[in-house]
């Protein structure tokens, strides 16, 4: 298994990637149907591929990182009919989450037993709470990040193509979005085998030994992920209150993780509103995390270090209003997307947790999966976007003389693309 693939690994590959991509699309039909741009997707990334060119727009840092994603996208998108543009975004939006599913049942990760890792994927492909980040390209680097951290606990590599793919996985999650930022902690443990406690000579000395090219790339991307932070312009992050409080706090982590990861929006509203049981499931929750991290090796601490920092960072640092307080609005404003990763490790950290019941871990992971099923039928189909008529206002810019501003409305509705002919 060395440079070469096997043709019924090669046949099981698409068959598992046509399942999957058949799944995510008849959560939101339309996606395929009535294809449109949503938010930045047309409003900066096509916009500045179009404007910029494709080598300077991918080379511009936005909002401190490079979005180098949405930027590859939009600039391999201009090969086609602008018509098109929106429905080859999102089939690269739609791959990518199938394509996550796929390596988390795939040989790379078989230090895992397959049941849970099957639950795990039927619980991305169903989710509740992701019609802001459902097949768009604009928040496709939150589910990157996810492929690159099941690269990072995953087996070695074993030939050319899976090293070749992690180099590649490293490449366009680390430039994509801050959450290589967050999962140097996780490639730090692995460095060190998950002995922090040891003596610090002894740590180094372990780190350095199992560095590996994949391991220096990774400092270097992230290196660069850093600098962008640290030299980009923040002005375009709201400036608006927190509006935080620790009562705030344990709300939005039991009603948006802890318990509403599997409730329906009306439920996670009761919940949100539940005052004392907010307090009880944080206490078990954190009981059951304490339980992992305790049994676990290093693999078991990163799924919990992981998404803590990435939330602690999405709740320190929100982009949810440029005016009201954004803790009290983030149940009915437009965060969902700062709760995807929590909700998903947050699965997998309940998986883990039901595994150390032993001969009960089949019937009680069994018994997840059937919440899992019962959640879908309530969850599964999402809202169809509103018609913009997308091949009509082509058809407008089409007609345009050259030099002429085109605004194309696009989704959310209030959002527009404005595109100068040429």
């Amino acid at each position: 298994m060395n440079g070469y693939i096997k043709t019924d690994k090669v046949f099981l590959f698409f068959a598992i990637f046509a399942v999957t991509f058949i799944l995510f699309v008849l959560r939101r039909p339309d996606l395929i149907t009535n294809p449109q741009f949503w938010a930045e997707d047309g409003r900066y990334w096509y916009h500045q591929a179009y404007t910029l060119g494709p080598l300077h727009s991918i080379i511009l840092p936005q909002n401190g990182y490079y979005q180098s994603i949405s930027k590859i996208t939009a600039s391999l998108s201009l090969a086609l009919p602008l018509w098109c543009a929106p429905i080859f975004f999102n089939v690269i939006a739609i791959s990518i989450r199938c394509f996550v599913v796929m390596f988390l049942l795939s040989s790379r990760m078989s230090s895992y037993k397959l049941l849970p890792r099957f639950i795990l994927a039927a619980f991305i492909i169903a989710m509740p709470h992701v019609s802001e980040v459902h097949a768009n390209i604009t928040n496709a680097h939150w589910y990157l990040s996810m492929w690159l951290f099941m690269v990072i606990i995953s087996n070695k590599p074993d030939g050319t193509y899976w090293k070749m793919h992690d180099f590649l996985i490293l490449l366009l999650s680390g430039l994509s979005g801050p959450f290589i930022v967050f999962l140097a902690p996780v490639v730090a443990l692995k460095l060190v085998d998950g002995r922090v406690f040891q003596n610090p000579y002894k740590t180094i000395r372990n780190a350095v030994r199992n560095l590996d090219a994949f391991s220096i790339a990774f400092i270097f991307v992230c290196l660069i992920q850093v600098v962008a932070i640290l030299i980009s312009s923040t002005a375009d992050r709201s400036q608006a209150p927190l509006g935080a409080s620790l009562d705030l706090l344990i709300t939005i982590l039991s009603s948006k993780i802890f318990a509403g990861f599997a409730l329906t929006t009306a439920k996670t509203i009761e919940l949100w509103n539940s005052g004392i049981y907010n307090y009880v499931i944080c206490l078990i929750s954190i009981a059951i995390i304490c339980c992992v991290l305790i049994k676990g090796t290093w693999r078991e601490w990163s799924m919990v270090i992981f998404p803590a920092l990435m939330i602690g960072f999405a709740l320190a640092k929100p982009m949810i209003s440029n005016t009201e307080p954004q803790w009290p609005i983030i149940m009915s404003g437009g965060a969902e997307r700062y709760f995807v990763i929590p909700n998903v490790f947050w699965s997998s950290i309940l998986l883990s947790f039901l595994g150390g019941f032993n001969s009960w871990s089949k019937y009680l992971h069994s018994a997840f999966l059937v919440m899992i099923l019962v959640m879908s039928h309530y969850t599964y189909k999402l809202k169809t976007l509103p018609d913009n008529k997308w091949i009509e206002s082509v058809n407008a810019f089409e007609n345009a003389p050259a030099g002429e501003e085109v605004s194309l409305p696009i989704n959310p509705r209030g959002w527009v693309m404005v595109l100068e002919k040429k």
